[in-house]
């Protein structure tokens, strides 16, 4: 007691505007050691770091390829759980874990379990997902304004071929991206041009991944007010109902939940929301096509049951009721009626089942298209999961129940687009647009030249004004084809990279690259390509845990509380 305590008394003050680098890092160092400790917390309530960690989380697949979530499968989260913020938007299965979350930790509040005060009783939306695409054109934006306002219209003292700006040698598209390619070598170290590299950056948050939801409104730079969400009193409860639900904190961020990919919790939650448009476009095409008028009738679907509510005397279950006298009957023969007609429906089922067997199979039992994608997984620590498939309980032997979870390289087939499907196109794109751009906004340029003879004594100056060449949008791709954009996009990628790469070896991945684009197409001289440069990137060596060294790591460990997910 009396060390958390001392604890409590000691602020962590570590900001970035801090002064001395050494202050800086004994602050820091007393936050990760002793007030958001990772590697000595147990597994049910050890915090992600996304900063120091595992930096790539949700920015990659289980490939390793670069991906953001597809908007169609974003969702807002309900707003009886916090819209007071704006809209909050995450992945659907993320915004129903999330709903759940809230729901739990509202129903604790009203019960007196928790305090009623605090980010955590509240559990409100502050910040989610943004649009990682809009982040890229800012960048793109930066560089061109790098390129064109300074690059180009400066002189340089240290280099000789820069006496002049470089402007009024820029007159045609080829002159344009000559150039670039030299400036790119100062500018994309520092800011990425391609969107892979904007997703990969640290300087961009994780949120666009669509997996984090923050409940604080705390800078993420000060651990005085980490601190102090650590220190309330409903923050242990916090961490064990994040986790029953299938939600990471963040140790930087502690106010900030991020899905857990491993968790079986939240790959149930994926697999349900995978399901439910699949099972009921099936069941509406079963209903559809096999159903004849005198079952649609018996069985009404959702569209007509509010016209039948409407006017339920043309009910025959409400007719035969209302035409009876005593009341006794009613109830009675009301119930045979029921359940004649539930015993009916039964039987079309069956009849319909055994016609259309592998189709009825598909809505009834399967669910997902490919079933390939889920796999059924036993609760072994008590961490409860959505659908209850329970053992017989014995005597003495803790109930076990299981579901079927999607596998994590479903989650990201499914819910996630891998930035490399546009990224060549992209860049291609990007450099057509700068230079449309450049021309439109300074189509001429007047340069002064020497006219006359001067051993006659008559050489004078003049101003010439050339008008800079536009070039159509056909025209710019026919003219800089698939092999330019295959040695431009490596170029970027080993600057954003800092890939330290011999001259031999790249013209050999250069050339390999060209052998694949004439024997096979661009696509696949283009995964080459990417295949090699994964091969040299930091910090790619274990994203999402291997199910099996987390069992392991946790065989001695009993949950702590009751519920949970995502504990192997």
């Amino acid at each position: 007691m009396a060390l958390i305590d001392d604890l409590k008394k000691k602020i962590a003050k570590a900001k970035n505007d801090l002064d001395a680098s050494s202050e800086l890092f004994n602050e820091k160092v007393f936050y990760y050691e002793d007030v958001f400790p990772n590697g000595k917390s147990p597994w049910p309530i050890r915090p992600i770091d996304l900063i120091n960690e595992n930096p790539l989380y949700g920015r990659v697949n289980m490939d390793k390829d670069f991906v953001f979530p597809k908007k169609e499968l974003l969702r807002t989260i309900n707003s009886e759980a916090g819209m007071a913020y704006g809209e909050a938007v995450v992945l659907n299965f993320v915004a129903e874990a999330f709903e759940d979350l809230r729901a739990y930790i509202v129903a604790h509040v009203d019960n007196g379990y928790i305090k009623a005060a605090g980010d955590v009783a509240e559990c409100k939306p502050y910040k989610t997902y943004y649009d990682i695409k809009k982040v890229w054109k800012k960048y793109r934006n930066i560089h061109y304004g790098l390129y064109t306002l300074q690059y180009l219209e400066y002189a340089t003292n240290n280099d000789p071929v820069r006496i002049a700006p470089l402007k009024y040698r820029t007159l045609k598209d080829s002159d344009f991206m000559k150039h670039f390619n030299t400036f790119m070598g100062n500018s994309i170290p520092f800011f990425p041009l391609s969107m892979s590299g904007v997703v990969a950056s640290k300087s961009v948050s994780p949120l666009f991944t669509g997996l984090c939801v923050e409940i604080g409104k705390g800078k993420y730079d000060d651990d005085e007010e980490k601190q102090k969400f650590i220190n309330h009193p409903n923050f242990n409860f916090f961490q064990l109902a994040a986790r029953k639900h299938g939600f990471f904190l963040d140790r930087n961020v502690p106010w900030r939940l991020v899905a857990d990919l491993n968790s079986h919790k939240m790959r149930e939650y994926a697999r349900i929301n995978f399901e439910r448009p699949l099972r009921e476009a099936a069941i509406k095409e079963v209903y559809d096509t096999h159903l004849d008028e005198t079952f649609k009738n018996v069985f009404p679907n959702a569209g007509a049951v509010d016209q039948m509510l409407g006017n339920q005397l043309n009910s025959q279950v409400m007719k035969t009721l209302w035409n009876m006298d005593d009341p006794k009957t009613n109830i009675k023969e009301g119930a045979a009626l029921y359940y004649a007609l539930h015993d009916a429906r039964e039987a079309e089922y069956k009849q319909i089942g055994a016609q259309h067997h592998n189709k009825w199979e598909h809505v009834s039992m399967i669910g997902a298209k490919v079933p390939s994608y889920t796999v059924t997984q036993s609760d072994e620590t008590g961490f409860y999961l959505h659908k209850n498939e329970c053992d017989e309980k014995k005597e003495g032997v803790p109930q076990k129940c299981s579901s079927r979870v999607f596998k994590i390289h479903a989650i990201f087939s499914e819910y996630f687009e891998k930035v490399s499907n546009h990224e060549l196109r992209q860049l291609e794109e990007t450099m057509y647009d700068f230079w449309n751009t450049y021309v439109i906004t300074n189509p001429a340029v007047k340069i002064t030249e020497s006219a006359g003879c001067q051993t006659q004594g008559f050489k004078t100056s003049v101003v010439k004004e050339y008008q800079r060449e536009n070039i159509s949008e056909e025209d710019f791709k026919e003219k800089y084809g698939t092999i330019y954009w295959l040695k431009f996009y490596l170029d970027v990628k080993i600057l954003e990279n800092k890939i330290k790469w011999p001259t031999a070896e790249y013209n050999r991945v250069l050339k390999r690259a060209y052998g694949y684009y004439k024997i096979l197409d661009k696509e696949g001289a283009f995964r080459y390509l990417g295949k090699e440069i994964k091969k040299r990137l930091i910090g790619y060596e274990e994203i999402y845990k291997d199910k099996e060294k987390v069992k392991k790591e946790t065989k001695k460990l009993k949950p702590l509380g009751s519920g949970g997910s995502g504990f192997y």
